[in-house]
């Protein structure tokens, strides 16, 4: 029986279940950039996805992601393109629950779209591109829509394992299909999605802010039980300043377990792809270390290098652009 992923009252007027057999008939089929193609009638003429890079993709990864965009732009150039529409449909589906409010009709108009295989939208219709050419599996997708999903309607997680649900699907489902794209081997894939849980584990510590207006809370309430505090609110950590201290110090040992695990598996990425990958690694230490030495930062400013850091770390391929 195919499992029914949308709750009746997030979007009442669609009640059939999504099985993404139009991504899986996709991800099974010999590759062909003319299979996946803009939504049209049974009278309308398909139109091909090009292979080449696509500026609307390039700019929508550039603007929501300095640290990533420039990073990625370490990688071999026969895969940037393709890198670029994965992270603008990434983009995209995030903004909808991040927007106040929130646009619960585009997501499931692309959790839709990615159903049935094809969309008229452009970013949508790059992203099945890539997960056709790369054979994603379809089951990476829906639960990358169901942890987005969840952030429509939050709800507080009581456990460990409750947060990391969300985190597979929000982040280390992202490691997987990277690892599709840079020709990791299948070895390498656990150490993958432990790379993706330790990049939104600094997420969730530097955006506390953040989620707290958003009404979120990623971590879990036996963590908050444990330091013995009621919320994450600014108020809260100042008149609590050791035991948040301590909590977010627990938070950082977590990442810095999981980020030493994930490097075990940058033996398994191609040599032309590790460069970006460490890069990445290491501006997001440096992101732990700040939060590290001032934890209450994370009330005052979103913690993130540089311009001028990744300046730095763009230089150290001279002939790509800079900031």
């Amino acid at each position: 029986m195919e499992r029914q992923i949308f709750r009746k009252s997030s979007l009442p007027d669609m009640q059939k279940a999504y099985s993404y057999s139009g991504l899986s008939r996709l991800a099974s089929a010999p590759f062909s950039s003319e299979d996946v193609s803009s939504d049209t009638t049974s009278s309308e003429k398909r139109t091909p996805i090009s292979a080449r890079n696509n500026p609307e993709a390039r700019a929508i990864f550039r603007k929501s992601s300095k640290t990533f965009y420039n990073c990625a732009l370490l990688f071999p150039e026969e895969i940037q393109a393709d890198i670029f529409k994965l992270y603008s449909f990434l983009r995209i589906v995030d903004d909808c629950v991040d927007s106040i409010p929130s646009r619960a009709k585009d997501l499931y108009d692309f959790m839709a779209m990615c159903q049935k295989g094809y969309a008229k939208n452009e970013v949508v219709a790059n992203f099945l591109f890539v997960a056709h050419k790369y054979h994603f599996d379809p089951a990476w997708v829906e639960a990358f829509f169901e942890s987005m999903e969840s952030d429509l309607n939050p709800r507080a997680r009581q456990t460990i394992d409750e947060t990391l649900k969300y985190t597979y699907g929000s982040a280390e489902v992202v490691g997987l299909m990277m690892s599709k794209i840079m020709g990791v081997d299948e070895k390498g894939w656990k150490y993958a999605k432990l790379q993706g849980r330790a990049f939104q584990w600094i997420n969730f510590i530097r955006d506390i802010k953040e989620d707290n207006e958003l009404g979120r809370l990623y971590f879990p309430l036996e963590d908050l039980d444990k330091f013995d505090l009621k919320d994450l609110s600014a108020e809260q950590a100042l008149d609590n300043t050791l035991n948040f201290t301590n909590f977010i110090n627990f938070q950082l040992n977590r990442y810095h377990y999981w980020q030493a695990e994930a490097e075990k598996g940058y033996q398994y990425i191609p040599s032309g792809c590790q460069l970006p990958v460490r890069s990445a690694a290491g501006l997001y230490k440096y992101t732990a270390k700040v939060i590290a030495n001032d934890p209450l930062v994370v009330f005052r400013r979103k913690v993130k290098p540089s311009k001028i850091r990744i300046q730095r770390l763009v230089q150290l391929a001279p002939a790509l652009p800079r900031l």
